[in-house]
C-alpha cells in the first residue's frame, strides 16, 4: 500500500517535468534577424554613428535563399544560397544539436514561426515554416 501511495504522489510530478517535443519537422524559411540593442552610438573616427534600427530586411543580409529542413528521421538540411548542407539533428531542452554539437538555441516556437539563434550569440533569426519545393537545389554531402 505504501508503495501505491508513492506512486500516487511522485507519478503527477513526473509528468509535470517532462518536456514537450517541438515538432520542427518540415521547411523553415528564414524570415529576418534581429538585433537585440537599438539606438546604439558609436565613434568612427571621431565621428557619431546611431543605429537606430533593430531589424534588418530580407534585401539587406542576403540571407534571403536560407532554408532548414527537418525531417522525422533526425536528418537536417541547411540550404545557403542554393546549396544543401546534410547533417544529423536532436533536440534536448531548447536546443538543437547537429552532429553532436550544439547548432541554435530555441528562443520562441509557434507551428509556424521559429525564433532561433546560436547558443553564443545575442542576435536571433526568425523563420517561418513553408510549402516550397527544394528539390533543384543541390545537396553536397
Amino acid at each position: 500500500m505504501r508503495y501505491f501511495i508513492v506512486w500516487i504522489i511522485l507519478f503527477p510530478l513526473a509528468v509535470s517535468c517532462q518536456v514537450k517535443e517541438v515538432d520542427l519537422q518540415g521547411t523553415w524559411h528564414y524570415e529576418r534577424r534581429s538585433r537585440p540593442e537599438t539606438g546604439f552610438t558609436m565613434s568612427i573616427d571621431g565621428v557619431d554613428v546611431t543605429d537606430e534600427l533593430n531589424d534588418e530586411t530580407g534585401d539587406g543580409d542576403g540571407m534571403d535563399h536560407f532554408y532548414l529542413v527537418f525531417d522525422g528521421q533526425g536528418q537536417l538540411i541547411e540550404y545557403k544560397v542554393g546549396i544543401g548542407f546534410r547533417s544529423t539533428y536532436k533536440i534536448v531542452d531548447n536546443l538543437i544539436y547537429s552532429n553532436g554539437e550544439p547548432l541554435y538555441q530555441i528562443v520562441t516556437f509557434r507551428d509556424s514561426l521559429m525564433v532561433i539563434k546560436q547558443p553564443d550569440e545575442v542576435d536571433t533569426a526568425t523563420y517561418e515554416r513553408v510549402e516550397v519545393d527544394l528539390s533543384a537545389l543541390e545537396i553536397i554531402n
